[in-house]
């Protein structure tokens, strides 16, 4: 992504800029896809708090998230960080896809947040960056979003597991745990966990899988939408066709995971 495009809508104020800067100088040092398999911390709550997990493993510059991707002996997990507002923005407008191909033919989803289209959050992050220019954090916005979240966020979409519904509340009775929230730098923080046995892997059996993790983006956020017309696009709201692009565009990476064994 051409990080220049979006410089006046992120970078506003001196302390904000010196926080990217040493946020992205910090990135740079980290490997763009997890190399090393982990074990998952003891007790890991699947609360939208990544406190537990400490500093994430990778920095992935094309879809510009921390991860860490971990296991136990009966859960995979996937936590992921998001701390650029566009980048938050197209999480929420379209939620991120987990993919899973633990054997040449076999094809596992798990996406997550999932927003009815009519019914969704309506969480507005536009002017973020502004407050926290003006006071390095944001408590009440914190609040307030993660209570929309909690209200909203209530779906877990899958696909190719057997025995498991398309659509699943997140109390769902499966075991697949996911959650999001914000802190009061308005990062947002996603967890997700699945067990292993929906996957068809084990710590000691067949171990190794490649995965792919997707920032879906969509057509339709924040009470807007965008579409092609003729002779270019044209986007029917009050949010900017230059940021109505960027959510509209999946963005990607693909790695392979290898289980770490007791």
């Amino acid at each position: 992504m051409k990080r220049s495009m979006y410089l006046p809508t992120r970078f506003l104020g001196t302390a904000l800029l010196c926080a990217s800067i040493v946020s992205s100088a910090f990135a740079q040092r980290l490997p763009k896809v997890q190399a090393a398999a982990l074990r998952a911390p003891a007790g890991v709550k699947i609360d939208g708090n990544a406190a537990e997990w400490g500093t994430l493993k990778a920095f992935n510059n094309a879809t510009e998230i921390f991860y860490t991707m971990a296991n136990d002996n009966n859960n995979l997990y996937l936590v992921i960080q998001a701390k650029e507002n566009l980048v938050v923005r197209k999480i929420l407008a379209g939620g991120i896809t987990l993919t899973i191909n633990p054997t040449a033919k076999d094809k596992i989803k798990v996406t997550y947040p999932v927003f009815d289209q009519n019914d969704g959050a309506y969480i507005n992050l536009r002017f973020a960056p502004e407050i926290l220019a003006k006071t390095g954090r944001s408590d009440s916005l914190m609040a307030l979003n993660n209570k929309k979240l909690d209200v909203k966020a209530k779906e877990i979409r899958t696909r190719g597991i057997k025995g498991v519904d398309t659509l699943i509340s997140v109390y769902n009775t499966d075991g697949i745990k996911a959650s999001g929230q914000f802190d009061d730098k308005l990062t947002y923080t996603y967890e997700l966990a699945i067990p292993l046995k929906h996957l068809g892997l084990e710590v000691d059996g067949n171990a190794k899988f490649e995965y792919n993790i997707t920032l879906n983006g969509s057509a339709h956020t924040e009470g807007s939408s965008v579409e092609n017309i003729e002779g270019g696009v044209r986007s029917n709201g009050s949010v900017p066709v230059k940021d109505m692009m960027f959510f509209w565009t999946p963005t990607d990476f693909t790695g392979t995971y290898n289980l770490a064994k007791n």
